[in-house]
């Protein structure tokens, strides 16, 4: 039998449900971390900057810091790197502080989230022309629909 090596763990769901941490996640965590094993944190989220996710996390009572949480915008950045890409995004507004530094001048890729209420003419029509002229999509995720709490 091969030792544990390290831990992934997802967030929502796992860690927290909503706005609050799942009764006993927190001290499941600081075991983990006692017990001397590597953690990283990952997620499919589309809303929220790796830095606001782990504020939140901490805010909920978990010693967690930002360069161990994984993802989905972190992945689609060292992807645009690798290849020389320079997106067009359709993303939630609340995400875009994580693509400052990526060059989006004169995009050749088209980068899509959940851009929620930035799913307008003008973003839809300029990605569409884009993908014509054959520019790749980079989806960052594959849900069919995203449900989410109404007032």
């Amino acid at each position: 039998m091969t030792a544990i090596r390290g831990v992934l763990l997802d967030l929502s769901g796992v860690l927290y449900v909503g706005s609050g941490a799942v009764p006993g996640a927190p001290e499941a965590l600081a075991r983990l971390r006692g017990a001397g094993l590597p953690l990283r944190f990952i997620t499919n989220t589309t809303r929220s900057t790796r830095k606001a996710i782990g504020e939140k996390l901490r805010r909920l009572g978990f010693e967690i810091e930002d360069d161990e949480i994984f993802t989905a915008p972190s992945a689609v950045r060292a992807y645009l790197a690798e290849h020389g890409l320079r997106p067009q995004l359709l993303i939630h507004p609340g995400l875009e502080p994580e693509f400052d530094e990526v060059d989006q001048h004169d995009p050749n890729a088209v980068v899509l989230g959940d851009a929620g209420e930035a799913f307008d003419y003008v973003h839809l029509n300029r990605a569409f022309r884009l993908l014509v002229d054959g520019a790749p999509l980079i989806a960052m995720g594959d849900n069919r629909y995203f449900a989410e709490e109404t007032a």
